[in-house]
């Protein structure tokens, strides 16, 4: 479950990144963006990059632009960023809609959308909304850059027609008239697990009949894709139960359901039946509040570095690489400066336990399901065996061993003891600190919220109803010690 060695690129600019990549790419260069799906590939050996081009410094590549008639949706731009609105009007709202049904939210911190693009998962959310709503890829060179429409830039499941030395700088979704309705529906096992059928569906209305209409599914196919077949039988007219049923049997009809060992192709053909239908009246129930746009912070800049070149020809890349590929690495743990060597391809959850003694941090899937790695990293909970240990360099890192003081439990551990919520305890640091992050940012969540940020994780011991006990006192704890401060 580790990644193959590989030589890690960290440019300063989208130039320098073009070159770097243009200079890989006959070498299988790929770039990493968030990382959230390529490095359990990777663990997987289910990919082998030689090289790897971390363009997460490149400022330029960073949050959202909105232009006049579009959308600009940079490289960078975090699935967590679309959570709120980031432009008003129905897109915006959306983006949000679509945002909370992708993965979990230690995965939605890093994780970013045109990372999602290039990665073409046919059961991808944003895949789905770039070709439902005609979105335009932008992938660029050191040639020049280009635009590909979305409906074509898939090319089949997990392959895109982006070059070896072309990376996705951006995405254009253009703008939808402010009295646009929507919808959108995706089924899935388990809260968080890809998708096995979803719809997404806008539209406007014209003396009450629909027009502009655009409806598309994914998870189903190999592919996203719009249902012209659909769209054309729904326009002109109203949209009423009657109406959204049969859009729903003509969909289930007109599909090619993918098939596997658990889910046979009728069962995905009646789940489209079952995600147009609710898409299509979620978009009925629409309405139009007003909203404003996010802003994103401002990046920081980190100098260029290339570390760990590739071993001499006839060396390969085995396992047992010379001392002379580590690369020397600062972190900063829990307010202490810990100075390490590692390889690249090394986690940063390897890393903290083996070269800075913090075992409390655990290593469970190592592909980034279980949560037992979580720690916190820039104030955002992450999965520490989906970045590597390079890419935490300068960042504020912190881990179970640095919440309690000296012999004193932080209040959280000791809700947690409290309530028996540890049992085995090998995912309790995981979730005490995916917890701590997630508070952080609200701390008065609903017993929705709470139960959702729970799901990204998980518990050997299946002691999920004590956790929850635990997390709703520490919360009551939280209200009740902040509204004590308030009255003195």
């Amino acid at each position: 479950m580790k990644p193959a060695p590989f030589t890690y690129h960290r440019p300063g600019n989208l130039e320098e990144a073009l070159l770097t990549l243009s200079q890989v790419a006959g070498e299988d260069g790929r770039v990493l963006a968030g990382g959230q799906s390529l490095v359990p590939m990777m663990a997987l050996r289910l990919a082998f990059p030689a090289h790897l081009v971390d363009i997460n410094e490149i400022a330029s590549l960073q949050g959202v632009e909105v232009e006049t008639e579009s959308l600009l949706i940079r490289a960078l731009a975090r699935h967590a960023l679309f959570e709120q609105p980031v432009v008003t009007g129905p897109l915006g709202r959306l983006l949000a809609t679509v945002a909370r049904h992708i993965a979990h939210d230690p995965i939605r911190r890093r994780g970013t959308f045109c990372g999602s693009l290039a990665h073409a998962d046919p059961a991808s959310e944003w895949c789905l909304t770039a070709v439902t709503l005609g979105g335009t890829v932008v992938a660029q060179g050191r040639d020049g850059s280009r635009d590909i429409p979305a409906e074509t830039f898939i090319d089949a499941p997990m392959t895109t027609v982006l070059k070896a030395d072309e990376m996705i700088t951006g995405l254009r979704l253009p703008l939808p008239p402010r009295a646009a309705r929507f919808g959108f529906y995706e089924f899935n096992r388990r809260a968080g697990d890809f998708a096995l059928a979803m719809c997404q569906v806008m539209f406007t209305l014209e003396e009450d009949r629909l027009a502009g209409v655009r409806l598309g599914i994914g998870g189903a196919e190999d592919a996203p894709r719009r249902l012209k077949e659909v769209e054309q039988a729904l326009t002109g007219l109203r949209l009423t139960q009657e109406t959204i049923l049969a859009a729903s049997d003509l969909a289930a009809n007109v599909v090619t359901p993918m098939e596997d060992l658990q889910t046979p192709a009728n069962y995905r053909r009646q789940l489209v039946r079952v995600v147009v239908r609710r898409a299509l009246e979620a978009a009925s129930a629409d309405s139009h509040p007003g909203e404003s746009p996010v802003t994103t912070p401002a990046p920081r800049k980190r100098a260029t570095i290339t570390t760990t070149p590739s071993p001499p020809e006839g060396e390969g890349r085995g396992e047992g690489e010379a001392k002379h590929n580590q690369t020397p690495i600062n972190l900063h743990l829990n307010s202490r400066h810990h100075q390490v060597r590692a390889e690249p391809r090394q986690t940063l959850a390897d890393v903290i336990r083996e070269q800075c003694g913090l075992t409390g941090t655990h290593i469970g899937c190592e592909h980034g399901v279980c949560g037992s790695c979580t720690v916190i990293v820039d104030g955002a909970p992450v999965r520490a065996c989906l970045m590597f240990a390079v890419q935490a360099e300068g960042k504020e890192i912190r881990t179970i061993e640095g919440l309690a003081d000296g012999a004193e439990l932080h209040p959280l551990q000791r809700v947690f003891s409290d309530n028996h919520a540890l049992q085995c305890g090998f995912c309790t640091p995981g979730f005490i600190m995916l917890i701590k992050a997630v508070l952080a940012r609200n701390p008065a969540p609903t017993d929705a919220e709470i139960r959702e940020t729970l799901s990204a994780n998980l518990c050997r011991c299946t002691g999920y109803q004590n956790i929850l006990n635990a997390v709703k006192q520490y919360v009551r704890d939280l209200s009740q010690t902040t509204g004590a401060r308030k009255n003195d």
